[in-house]
């Protein structure tokens, strides 16, 4: 089975240094920090828009199929904390029905998802090879690749991420326009394997 997905994320996740004529995200702007809360806002597809320089992408119209809650804390604040050694951050999402758990490492050069935990399905999956989500420092046509792994009773994941930042300029929104914002594109692809058979190809871009 393929699944092919394409989505917009928009959060107050990439808050960007103004220092420069383009915009920058680094580990100093961007890592969260305990204790950190936004909302994220999940929509329908929308078409991502042009790629390049001092782009204006229109916005304003979209509107939220649903809210989610992202509360960022030590893992030892989370239930699952011993199953991620190597997590130095953690967050909980929580939405009108669930709450799952993403555990970090997050430094000066990398912000990684280390595992994730989704106590409704009884799903804990430690990456043994994290992917590295963000490469500090990051910006206009910036990109790199990334390798990922999971491993975990007779389960695994194992597949890419590709990243680039191909876009910067200003977003309108339906509460008003951002300006200096880069654009990252995700494109990921993974096999999930169960006691060695495939059950599933994952792609997206994000």
């Amino acid at each position: 089975m393929k699944k092919i997905t394409f989505s917009i994320i928009l959060s107050v996740l990439f808050i960007l240094e103004r220092t420069y004529a383009q915009p920058t995200i680094s580990a100093a702007t961007n890592n969260p920090t305990v204790g950190e809360m936004f909302t994220q806002y999940q929509i329908g597809y929308e078409d991502p828009g042009a790629s390049g320089a001092n782009i204006t992408w229109d916005f304003s119209g979209i509107i939220s199929l649903q809210t989610l809650t992202n509360t960022f804390m030590l893992p030892s604040a989370t239930p699952y904390a011993s199953t991620f050694p190597n997590a130095n951050l953690a967050s909980s999402v929580t939405s009108s029905s669930s709450t799952y758990y993403y555990y970090f490492i997050a430094n000066s050069t990398n912000y990684s998802i280390a595992g994730i935990d989704i106590p409704a399905s009884s799903a804990t999956m430690p990456y043994s090879d994290p992917e590295n989500m963000l490469q500090y420092t990051m910006t206009y046509n910036t990109s790199y690749t990334d390798n990922f792994a999971c491993t975990v009773s007779g389960y695994d994941r194992h597949g890419n991420v590709s990243v680039v930042a191909d876009a910067y300029g200003t977003l309108n929104m339906p509460y008003g326009s951002v300006t200096n914002v880069l654009r990252l594109k995700f494109s990921e692809t993974y096999a999930d394997y169960m006691s060695g058979t495939a059950i599933t190809n994952y792609t997206s871009n994000t």
